[in-house]
């Protein structure tokens, strides 16, 4: 996979388009307001009712550790 590196001026974007991009290359975009203990709240009932976590495990570690697994 080749990487490139470009310097871009994030205020020339607007966030909708850019959480669009996001999601359109199968990332999850979320408000910035939920917490972590609602997360793992999340978690629990989806994991008790035996659900996919993968969205929810993705939203907890970008908000615990500022990374997208």
């Amino acid at each position: 996979m080749a990487y490139v590196t470009a310097e871009v001026e994030l205020s020339e974007f607007d966030l909708e388009d850019i959480a669009d991009h996001l999601r359109a290359n199968g990332y999850t975009v979320s408000e910035t307001g939920q917490s972590k203990d609602e997360l793992i709240s999340e978690l629990y009932e989806l994991y008790r009712n035996n659900k996919p976590l993968d969205a929810q495990l993705r939203k907890l570690f970008y908000t615990t550790i500022g990374r997208i697994a």
